[in-house]
């Protein structure tokens, strides 16, 4: 089973790549792109959970996860909560956490809250953000591939077991 997890960023003197994301998306006002997502656990290596499907995004804090593979699976995020529909099934979850869900996944517009997360250089290409607080989150640090003025690959470590690698393709911005 893929789970998602929260993040978000911090910004100081901001890393290039993450420079280049904010430039690229200050006009936008939403976006599709398609994702696939692999879920690797220490506990079985050999075994990673896959899915893929698209991320539709609107300003201001509109988000969907919209699955196709394994499974069929819509997830919506409104008003600080997460509408999961699965199998003809709704379930409303509120995000109450240290981090929103779209805080989380901020990185992907450029737009992270340095007050939750610091973000470090890795080169050219690459950052990685860390939250500041990790009491409630599920993770210890994303590092962002960025090519193209786009987020190409988000390795999510996990706080306790793995790494949740997210690739993203066929942007559509408006």
């Amino acid at each position: 089973m893929i789970l998602f997890v929260s993040f978000a960023l911090f910004v100081g003197a901001l890393p290039g790549p993450l420079q280049i994301l904010q430039k690229k998306f200050s006009t936008v006002q939403s976006f599709d792109a398609r994702f696939s997502q692999e879920a690797q656990q220490n506990l079985f290596p050999d075994h990673p959970d896959r899915a893929e499907g698209m991320i539709s995004f609107k300003r201001p804090g509109w988000m969907r996860w919209s699955y196709e593979k394994p499974e069929k699976r819509i997830m919506t995020y409104e008003n600080r909560e997460i509408l999961v529909e699965e199998s003809g099934k709704k379930e409303k979850i509120s995000t109450g956490g240290p981090v929103t869900f779209e805080e989380s996944f901020s990185f992907l517009w450029g737009k992270p809250d340095p007050k939750l997360f610091k973000i470090e250089a890795i080169d050219a290409t690459h950052f990685r953000i860390i939250p500041k607080k990790t009491a409630g989150l599920q993770f210890s640090e994303i590092q962002i591939l960025v090519e193209n003025s786009l987020v190409r690959e988000a390795r999510v470590v996990s706080a306790v077991d793995g790494v949740n690698i997210l690739r993203f393709s066929d942007w559509k911005l408006r």
